[in-house]
């Protein structure tokens, strides 16, 4: 895969991509956060500041969902249970069509892991819009039938769905949220590592795509049956994730990794991520995190030599809390203060990495609709 690089040469800095300008395709979206690429790479050229929003909670660098799917082999739930004990992690047990009615999922043990989620066969739109508002009218029906028979079965919540397709279009993320899901995975890989929230009509859906090996990948196309290789190949992803600061969606079956002698890697994958700031949260932890960053942010504009002016912008109608901003300096400074443009604002707490020309800032909250200026005022050093 080609990748960006970025350097100095001289007295000077360069960045080199490994692809072409002009090849870049996607929805309007995607030019959207383009555009801001190509303003921060222009930006810190000429030693103009950059921001942004930091993606996980502090302290984390990256974060890991674990999703195991219910299908062969139900009685190798145990395995899982056992690990959840050994590492306390959170996990949503994804169940196949088949095991819904299994004996296993009405154990006391399994019921008391309360997040539970659905498997979606993918569906295939035709072009006509009446046929396209009949199949979404059932596609909705067949929603609420398996999440209503999961629910009743283990009196969990059930918000989350695995789709095996690719979620292209509107109808099918309009017919999740109708059907009450909150979050969806997909099978296919898409060009985000971080999830998405799409809202349609006042209501929000976290859309997942494939960041990572499953245990399917792993065990029966690659052939791994050594744990200690299905282990590095695992953290092989996590260490990728890491770099990219995304999402390890980490997927795996009670028909192969949760066999008794391949269950033992999860628990040495956990330790693993947790030991490299890396946060193993739930899925409706993920949902809320990101639902409470959605709308906001931030931008900087050089004022003069010593000060910059940086607005945080919240643009819905919602609260948000405890985000923190991340301001680069791009050149080598000192003597930082952080003030608020209107006295009566408080300032966030913040914190000054010299080694890095870095200012990271703290904020509690932020009212709806509301747009907040500081005054970041510094001196320049060997200027």
């Amino acid at each position: 895969m080609m990748k960006s690089r970025t350097g100095k040469y001289g007295e000077g800095k360069f960045i080199w991509f490994g692809f072409e300008l002009t090849s870049v395709i996607g929805s309007q979206e995607d030019y959207i956060l383009f555009e801001r690429l190509l303003n921060n790479c222009v930006d810190w050229l000429v030693d103009f500041p950059t921001s942004e929003l930091r993606t996980w909670p502090s302290p984390y660098r990256a974060a890991i969902l674990i999703t195991p799917v219910l299908n062969n082999n139900k009685g190798n739930i145990n395995n899982l249970l056992y690990q959840i004990d050994n590492q306390h992690f959170p996990v949503t047990l994804f169940v196949e069509d088949s095991n819904i009615s299994s004996n296993v999922l009405r154990s006391k043990e399994v019921k008391n892991l309360n997040n539970f989620g659905i498997v979606i066969d993918g569906l295939t739109y035709t072009n006509r819009s009446e046929e396209n508002k009949a199949v979404e009218e059932g596609f909705v029906e067949l929603i609420k039938s398996k999440k209503n028979n999961l629910e009743f079965v283990t009196n969990g919540n059930v918000d989350g769905a695995i789709y095996r397709g690719e979620l292209q279009g509107k109808s099918i993320n309009s017919s999740f949220i109708k059907s009450g899901i909150s979050y969806v995975i997909s099978d296919s890989a898409i060009n985000r590592m971080i999830p998405e929230i799409k809202d349609i009509n006042d209501k929000s859906l976290m859309v997942i795509g494939k960041t990572a090996r499953t245990s399917h990948d792993i065990i029966s196309i690659f052939g791994l049956e050594n744990p200690d290789f299905q282990k590095y190949t695992y953290i092989e992803d996590v260490d990728r994730i890491i770099y990219e600061g995304g999402l390890d969606v980490l997927k795996f079956g009670t028909e192969d990794q949760l066999n008794t002698q391949y269950a033992g890697v999860i628990s040495d994958l956990i330790k693993y991520a947790r030991g490299r700031s890396v946060w193993v949260a739930s899925a409706s932890e993920i949902f809320n995190w990101f639902k409470n960053m959605h709308g906001l942010e931030v931008k900087t504009n050089l004022r003069s030599e010593r000060r910059i002016l940086l607005e945080v912008v919240n643009k819905e109608s919602t609260p948000k809390s405890d985000f923190i901003v991340t301001l680069y300096f791009n050149r080598e400074v000192d003597d930082v203060e952080v003030s608020s443009e209107i006295i009566t604002t408080e300032s966030p707490e913040f914190e000054f990495k010299p080694e890095r020309n870095e200012l990271i800032l703290f904020f509690k909250s932020l009212e709806p609709n509301e747009t907040r200026s500081y005054f970041i005022d510094f001196r320049n050093i060997n200027v």
